[in-house]
């Protein structure tokens, strides 16, 4: 009987065998064929990864490009200005003068580089300026004055918005623009008789308004290269001549450029505000600051 089995049992377990290699063989290759798949998946998201950061940096690359041109047109046109300024010697400076008119120059493709200056003698340097004067010329709000006079010297006049206990709504009411039109940092000596903001002239201490009016209505019609002139406009007092003559001047010595890019094609926006001082003896201009806003 066993020896009749026997045959059976083997032909059962060579049937059995082949099918079980299989299912492994079968098993192994679909391990190997999903980690094939999770490699192409690496490689492909690696591969994704370093083209993104590829053009991220061509993208930067171009970027820092376009603002390197757009400052190094800055910088030239801002020369310009310079040399303009400093071959300025006449015995006045005004607001007809070539210096004062700007400019304003087309970038390529699309955008534009614009370029203001003013003249900061024309302005009232809150570091130096008495109380009574700036009494009477920051009127509307008392607390300003307090705290310009508290916590001078200033490095720029925004500082001026920071000051604690200020009524800001007030002063913000006046206008910001407008108050910062009328004051300065660096003008430490007198003010220039032709460019002077005309509230600041009203402002100033011990004079009337009708004499005031006089000097506006002369310097209208030309520009006033000497402060001594004055002695003989009818009207002016010799004690008002005083007040003028030790106030005021005929020159200008710190002038302010303003730097707007907008560079449309490369999404460039900047604003940059340049102090120049003059020197007129050795007929130079240094950049004295220079603040990115």
């Amino acid at each position: 009987m066993w020896t009749n089995l026997m045959p059976n049992i083997g032909i059962s377990l060579l049937r059995n065998m082949p099918r079980g290699r299989g299912i492994l063989v079968r098993r192994e290759k679909g391990i190997i064929l999903i980690f094939v798949l999770m490699i192409l998946v690496t490689f492909s998201l690696l591969g994704l990864g370093l083209s993104f950061r590829a053009r991220i940096e061509n993208r930067l690359s171009q970027y820092f490009a376009a603002e390197c041109k757009d400052l190094y047109l800055a910088k030239v046109k801002l020369n310009q200005v310079m040399v303009k300024i400093a071959q300025d010697d006449n015995d006045y400076d005004n607001f007809r003068e070539e210096w004062a008119h700007g400019l304003s120059v087309e970038l390529e493709k699309d955008g534009c580089l614009k370029m203001t200056i003013e003249d900061e003698d024309g302005k009232l340097d809150i570091n130096t300026a008495s109380s009574q004067w700036l009494d009477s010329l920051l009127f509307f709000s008392q607390s300003l004055k307090e705290q310009i006079i508290k916590n001078r010297p200033f490095l720029v006049e925004e500082e001026i918005f920071y000051l604690p206990s200020l009524d800001k709504d007030l002063f913000l009411a006046k206008g910001k623009s407008s108050i910062l039109n009328l004051v300065t940092t660096q003008n430490h000596d007198k003010i220039n008789i032709n460019t002077a903001r005309e509230q600041v002239f009203y402002s100033m201490p011990g004079l009337s308004r009708t004499v005031v009016d006089t000097v506006l209505s002369l310097r209208r019609n030309e520009a006033i290269d000497n402060i001594e002139t004055l002695k003989e406009v009818a009207g002016i007092t010799v004690n008002e001549y005083q007040i003028l003559k030790k106030a005021l001047k005929t020159t200008s010595d710190f002038y302010t450029v303003r730097i707007q890019i907008d560079d449309k094609r490369n999404k460039i926006k900047k604003s940059f505000r340049i102090t120049l001082q003059k020197d007129s003896n050795t007929k130079t201009v240094k950049i004295v600051r220079w603040l990115e806003q």
